[in-house]
């Protein structure tokens, strides 16, 4: 049997080790070098935004240098003075639950109002994958986005993104409340206790979401816990920056230019599915097998498989099921350009039945696209053809 044939596209990114100073994470701290000229709040202060009850209330951010800032809220008000660099921060005393309320920031001529300001408890909903894990993503879906409709649950979810400085602010991000538009994003885990809590404590809550699937513990940590002085720090990024280098250099080696757009999906259209395509050019692979170790490591993003198969005219009348045990990510999978199934999960078993029409004797073509989002990536479970007189023919190889 010959081997199954392979192209990789839209590459997204390569893997690497996030690395930042876990002391100054975005939007928990102000720099002392940011220099702004008009009166801006972090992004996680926004209309919608939850606050916790019964403690002193910070709020922070840029403003004109030496300009005085005053922030009201409830009946409180504060002020402080900017500082030669713009930056300031003050507090307002602890607040009972309760809300929608409106926080107003004053500067000068300038002035920021946030709307629909809920007073209740805020969880840090962070993690790896199992926390990451979204309400789209779970059992009875669909059941619960249709249910979903308290807007006291709201979350705020921190974007992927990371640095090897510092930042003063988050790359993006907005409060959503726990309703059928929005609560499919959510983390699931977070969701469910959120909505569990609420029966019993009957105040708004708010999750700040900042999860990333996959990410090293050493990335969450701050430089001091970890030992690490000014040079060690230095040191470890100029070794992690040519590891990267040198990924994308032998990536390069192996696939030419990285793209950055499918070629395989047009408009929708499955180009790279039909049985006509040449494929003499693409690169041979082993499955099941990742593709990590055989060539392409740190390869996140997309890749298409075929495979050719022959069929006798009793087996098309017997039927024909494809099994993919397991494909880390997601995948979309035809045969003979007709799509047979799609699912998203790294762990979840495919079983595809094939539609009669779609079967020929003689040649069949099974083309499959698979979407890594990060870690390993490819086919690594057993790959069969199952009959309908219960007999199976193994695509490995």
């Amino acid at each position: 049997m010959r081997l199954s044939r392979v192209i990789f596209v839209g590459v997204l990114m390569v893997a690497t080790t996030i690395l930042f100073d876990a002391d100054c994470l975005p939007a928990l701290t102000t720099s002392p070098h940011i220099v702004a000229a008009t009166l801006r709040l972090p992004r996680l202060f926004a209309d919608g935004m939850v606050v916790q009850r019964d403690a002193r209330l910070s709020v922070w951010g840029w403003a004109t240098p030496n300009a005085g800032v005053l922030v009201s809220f409830r009946g409180h008000t504060a002020r402080v003075r900017a500082t030669a660099n713009g930056a300031w921060r003050l507090t307002l005393p602890p607040s009972r639950a309760g809300g929608p309320f409106e926080l107003l920031v004053r500067s000068g001529n300038e002035h920021i109002a946030l709307h629909n300001v809920l007073v209740g408890d805020v969880w840090v909903a962070s993690g790896q994958s199992n926390m990451e894990f979204v309400v789209a993503s779970g059992n009875d879906a669909p059941y619960e986005i249709a249910a979903a409709h308290d807007s006291l649950i709201r979350q705020f979810k921190v974007p992927l993104s990371w640095a090897n400085a510092p930042e003063d602010d988050l790359a993006g991000g907005a409060w959503v409340p726990a309703d059928s538009q929005h609560v499919g994003a959510f983390t699931a885990v977070g969701y469910f206790f959120a909505r569990d809590l609420r029966k019993s404590v009957h105040v708004p809550i708010g999750i700040i979401n900042t999860t990333w699937g996959g990410s090293a513990i050493e990335a969450w940590m701050s430089r001091a816990s970890q030992g690490l002085t000014d040079s060690a720090w230095s040191a470890t990024l100029r070794a992690e920056d040519a590891r990267v280098d040198a990924m994308r250099a032998s990536l390069r080696a192996k696939i030419g230019a990285l793209p950055t757009t499918d070629a395989g999906l047009v408009g929708g259209n499955a180009v790279w599915a039909d049985t006509s395509l040449d494929d003499s050019n693409w690169a041979e692979i082993d499955v099941p097998a990742f593709w990590e170790p055989q060539g392409y490591e740190g390869m996140d993003g997309v890749a298409w498989y075929r495979h050719t198969f022959n069929l006798s005219e009793s087996e098309v009348r017997a039927g024909v099921t494809v099994s993919l045990a397991a494909i880390d990510d997601n995948d979309i999978t035809w045969v003979n350009g007709i799509e047979i199934g799609r699912t998203a999960g790294y762990n979840l078993q495919r079983t595809y039945r094939v539609p009669a029409t779609a079967l020929r004797v003689g040649r069949n073509v099974l083309a499959v696209r698979v979407t890594d989002l990060g870690g390993d990536g490819g086919i690594n479970g057993a790959a069969t053809l199952e009959f309908g007189d219960g007999t199976q023919r193994s695509l490995a190889g």
